[in-house]
C-alpha cells in the first residue's frame, strides 16, 4: 500500500479545508451501490494549539474527507459523526461515509415522471433533481455527471407525496432497468478529486482479462473465506405490483406463469422454495413484472457464495486498480478445496470485486486489503 494523504474539502463550495491531515485511520471501505465507511481517530494531544483548524476541517454534515494513494483519490464521503466519549482518550474518533449516505438523506418530494427514458437518463436526473432542485443548499460541488447511454429504454413514476429516498430510487431503478450504478471517486485535473456517478449496463466495471488482477492461495493471497448462505434462496418466485390507470384506479399485476422458476435448480434435485416480491412503483405493462421476476429468481436461486480474500504486503495492487464490478481470477488450493491431483487447484472460478476493506498501516497493525467477490463462476481455466 503506497503512502495515504488524507484531506477534506467543504461539501458545497469545494473549497479545500485541510490537506495531509493527521489522521489515524483504522480502516476505509467501499461497497457497489452501497455505503462504504471511514473510521478514523484524531490526536488532540499532538499539537493541542493546531486543534482549531483541524476541527473545522472535519466539521460533520458539511465536511467531504477524502482519501488519495499518490495522485489518486481511491475514497470520498462524508463526516457525519464524531463519537467521542471522554476527553481523558486524548482522542477524538472520527466517522464518515461515502457519498451513497447523503442520497440516503435526499428525498423526492415532487411528481417526477419518465415515460420510454434512457435509464442511465434517469438516474442522472434523480441525482441532478437531489442537487440543484433543492437550493443552494443542495449542491455538491464534486459531484459529475456523465453522458453515457445504455441500449435500453425505461419508464418510472414517483409520487412526491412518498417522499421517497434517491439512494432507494436508484437501488429500485437498477434493480428493474438492469443496470448498475455507483458513487466513485476519481482523480480531476483542477480540483483535485471528484466523485463520478458511474452506471454500466448490465454491469460496471472492467472483464477479467482487462484487470489483470490474479487472486491465488497459497499466493498473494494471505487468507480467504468462502461463506455459502441458503436459507434465504428461493427458486420460484412470484412478482406483483401495482399501477395507476389513466381512470385512477389501481390495477394488480402479477408475474405469467412460466417467469421466475429455476428449472434447473429443480431438477438438480433441490426442494421448491417459494417467494413473492413485490415490485415497488408504478409500472406500465406485464413484462416489466414477468422481468422483475425472472431477475429476482436469478439473484435468489442456489446457496449464496460471497468469498473474502485478504492480500497483504507487496501482494497488494493499487487501491486505484481495484475498481469495482471488475471480474478477477480466483484460483485456491487449501483444506476446504483441496486439489484433485496433478497440481491442480482445487478451486479456480471467475469472481466480481464487489467491495474492498483497507486497513492502513499503524503503530500495532500492517497494512492490508480485504476484497469482498461475488458472481462466482466455477469450474473455469484462466
Amino acid at each position: 500500500m503506497r503512502q495515504l494523504r488524507y484531506w477534506s474539502t467543504h461539501l458545497l463550495t469545494g473549497d479545500v479545508l485541510a490537506d495531509w491531515l493527521p489522521l489515524d485511520v483504522d480502516s476505509f471501505s467501499r461497497t457497489l451501490g452501497e455505503a462504504g465507511d471511514l473510521s478514523a481517530t484524531l490526536d488532540l494531544r499532538r499539537v493541542p494549539a493546531a486543534n482549531g483548524p483541524l476541527l473545522a476541517a472535519l466539521e460533520p454534515r458539511r465536511t467531504l474527507l477524502w482519501v488519495s494513494e499518490g495522485a489518486e483519490p481511491v475514497w470520498a464521503g462524508l463526516v457525519w459523526d464524531w463519537p467521542h466519549s471522554s476527553i481523558g482518550s486524548g482522542q477524538l474518533p472520527i466517522q464518515a461515509k461515502t457519498m451513497h449516505s447523503l442520497f440516503a438523506r435526499r428525498e423526492i418530494r415532487e411528481d417526477l415522471a419518465y415515460t420510454n427514458v434512457d435509464p442511465f437518463d434517469i438516474a442522472r436526473a434523480l441525482v441532478t433533481y437531489a442537487t440543484t432542485g433543492k437550493g443552494p443548499s443542495g449542491r455538491v460541488a464534486a459531484l459529475e455527471l456523465t453522458t453515457e447511454a445504455s441500449t435500453v429504454t425505461a419508464s418510472v413514476q414517483y409520487a412526491g407525496s412518498d417522499s421517497k429516498k434517491v439512494l432507494a430510487a436508484l437501488q429500485e431503478l437498477a434493480a428493474t432497468a438492469d443496470l448498475e450504478f455507483d458513487f466513485a471517486p476519481t482523480y480531476h485535473p483542477t480540483a483535485g478529486g471528484s466523485v463520478r456517478l458511474v452506471l454500466g449496463q448490465p454491469r460496471v466495471g472492467r472483464g477479467a482479462q482487462e484487470s489483470g488482477l490474479t487472486l491465488t492461495y497459497p499466493g498473494n493471497v494471505t487468507d480467504y473465506a468462502y461463506p455459502r448462505t441458503g436459507g434465504e434462496s428461493a427458486n420460484d418466485v412470484r412478482a406483483t405490483a401495482t399501477a395507476s390507470a389513466d381512470s385512477g384506479s389501481q390495477e394488480a399485476w402479477i408475474s405469467t406463469s412460466g417467469h421466475g422458476v429455476s428449472t434447473e435448480d429443480l431438477a438438480a434435485g433441490y426442494p421448491l422454495l417459494e417467494e413473492t416480491v413485490s415490485l415497488s412503483g408504478t409500472v406500465t405493462g406485464q413484462a416489466e413484472v414477468d422481468t422483475y421476476a425472472d431477475t429476482t429468481v436469478a439473484s435468489r436461486c442456489g446457496c449464496t457464495a460471497i468469498p473474502e480474500v485478504k492480500l497483504a504486503g507487496d501482494a497488494m495492487p493499487a487501491l486505484a486498480d481495484l475498481d469495482l464490478g471488475s471480474t478477477l481470477w480466483l484460483s485456491v488450493t487449501s483444506e476446504l478445496h483441496p486439489s484433485p491431483g496433478g497440481g491442480r487447484p482445487g478451486l479456480v472460478a471467475l469472481v466480481r470485486l464487489v467491495g474492498w476493506t483497507a486497513t492502513p498501516p499503524g503503530a500495532d497493525r500492517g497494512a492490508e486489503v480485504s476484497l469482498k467477490l461475488g458472481d462466482i463462476h466455477l469450474g473455469l481455466v484462466p
